[in-house]
């Protein structure tokens, strides 16, 4: 369940903890909650285990007045927080927690605030790279950001945060010869021609210039594919983790037999996940929602020899037949 939420809303649950019994006082104490919601998808709430949330304290024109980090070691929808004697007046709330599951590494990092002196432009969060290009298992990074009016009336604030990793597997099917397929003899990668490097506080995307996604692990498995007739079969596997994926950039699929000088495929990532898009969803929800709400995308590739003849895809738990994409309808 925690990786299959990718749109969700961080709830800012500022109430009054003790009444503002004093209008003279023009403070009161009040207690910050975190909770969030599988967005407009459902109305089931889920929940995350969290190694780290912090909270960062605007006043209205944007200078930070308190950061508070905890490593509470539990559940999301448990964390609370008591904040004392806090003055009348508007403020604006960051929220961002991390969820370092089994085998992941500290692939993003905060921006450094000095309160006081920063600003809320000056909160981001950026991906560790070498040389423009990310090959790590990264953790699950959740930002939200709200605004709220402090006074003497209790009040709830529901903020809405995304999770900024994406989870994609790429897998390798030889349909003539499966026993042939090794992942060793192919080098697969995923290009962000304007780069996602850094997320800004609000979570739009500033484009920094390319950046290559290699994966952090390659295995040849053997499995019976998902929704498919046939048997087991060896079948070469890539996993990699990715900053947020925007509507609009051109983000490449590229596998390349190794001691070549040629691509067997060079397509768009995103037109791929668009064709899952329109079989699953109404025109409602916009493509850049639908990217935000997933987080996990199986993209599967069928070979004949060094010929790529169809794909199947599978977006969390939806499984997409994709005979009539082809090289052509995807460039």
């Amino acid at each position: 369940m925690r990786n299959n939420v990718k749109y969700i809303l961080l709830a800012l649950l500022v109430g009054l903890f003790s009444s503002c019994i004093d209008d003279k006082a023009k403070h009161c104490n009040l207690t910050l909650k975190y909770r969030y919601l599988n967005g407009d998808i459902t109305d089931n709430i889920f929940d995350m285990d969290v190694d780290r949330v912090s909270t960062y304290i605007f006043n209205k024109e944007g200078l930070l007045l308190d950061h508070i980090t905890d490593f509470p070691e539990l559940s999301l929808a448990k964390y609370s927080k008591l904040l004392e004697d806090f003055n009348y007046g508007e403020y604006q709330f960051v929220g961002v927690a991390e969820d370092t599951f089994e085998g992941a590494k500290n692939g993003f990092e905060i921006s450094r605030m000095k309160v006081g002196s920063s600003t809320i432009d000056d909160l981001y969060i950026k991906l560790n790279t070498l040389n423009d290009v990310s090959k790590n298992r990264l953790q699950n990074m959740l930002v939200g950001h709200t605004t709220l009016i402090v006074d003497d009336l209790p009040g709830e604030i529901v903020i809405p945060v995304r999770n900024i990793m994406n989870n994609v597997r790429v897998l390798l099917v030889d349909e003539h010869h499966p026993e042939n397929i090794d992942v060793d003899d192919y080098d697969i990668s995923i290009v962000d021609e304007e780069g996602n490097v850094v997320v800004n506080y609000d979570y739009t995307v500033q484009e920094d210039g390319p950046i290559t996604y290699l994966p952090y692990e390659t295995q040849n498995i053997t499995s019976s594919l998902p929704d498919d007739d046939q048997d087991y079969q060896k079948v070469a596997c890539a996993q990699f983790s990715l900053s947020r994926l925007v509507d609009g950039h051109d983000i490449r699929l590229i596998v390349k037999p190794k001691g070549v000088n040629y691509q067997l495929i060079n397509v768009s990532l995103l037109k791929m996940i668009d064709y899952a898009k329109q079989k699953e969803t109404s025109d409602k929800m916009s493509f850049q929602d639908y990217l935000d709400f997933r987080d996990n995308f199986v993209i599967t590739l069928f070979l004949k020899g060094n010929s790529w003849v169809r794909t199947k895809i599978r977006v969390n738990e939806w499984i997409f037949e994709a005979q009539e994409l082809n090289l052509g309808s995807i460039n």
